[in-house]
């Protein structure tokens, strides 16, 4: 199972793979060293799931933006259930698999050295160029690439909920509607998939 994560990682790019030894030739006044661990979960639905996960605690936060907002209450949630309802709309929840390596760091973090897990580049250096869940800024830089992501489909941020997207739909005839929590959505629309 680590193992399945782990390449699902090197796909997206996440790591940088230096030499055994490259973190000596590494600014240490600027780049960061980190450690990486499993964490497995077992979802309601019985799945099992498993995240390589970066030490987030061993990162020195100052100057950092981490700050992200999440939608700010049930109320948010509600209130489109009302508007679907009204407008007819149909509603789809999922969540988005991988979201955080789907943004990029502008942090300098770094792995010393690759465990076991990581094959033919155990031992290697790893430099850190994705989002790792963990991390104290991959949650904001996440939302910013979703963010990013969303605008260039045409939605706008509603001016009372930063995390309900809203545009037109093809149409022009109806709103279509985009709830964001975390790497978690909601989607309200005439044809949502």
């Amino acid at each position: 199972m680590d193992e399945k994560e782990v390449k699902a990682l090197m796909d997206l790019d996440c790591f940088e793979v230096k030499p055994a030894g490259h973190s000596s030739t590494l600014d240490h006044d600027t780049w960061q060293k980190t450690t990486l661990h499993m964490v497995f979960d077992v979802k309601q639905s019985l799945d099992r799931k498993c995240h390589l996960v970066a030490g987030g605690h061993l990162v020195d936060m100052m100057d950092i933006q981490v700050y992200s907002l999440t939608v700010k209450s049930i109320g948010s949630i509600q209130l489109l259930h009302v508007i679907s309802h009204k407008a007819g709309l149909e509603h789809l929840c999922g969540d988005i698999g991988n979201g955080f390596p789907n943004a990029y760091t502008h942090e300098k973090v770094y792995i010393q050295k690759a465990g076991p897990e990581f094959g033919e580049f155990e031992g290697c250096c790893l430099i850190i160029r994705k989002t790792l869940y963990g991390l104290c800024f991959s949650n904001e830089r996440f939302h910013a690439r979703l963010a990013e992501a969303l605008r260039s489909f045409g939605f706008s941020q509603t001016g009372f909920n930063n995390d309900v997207w809203i545009r037109f739909d093809k149409s022009g005839k109806h709103y279509e509607y985009i709830c964001t929590h975390v790497d978690n959505f909601l989607i309200c629309s005439k044809n949502p998939e």
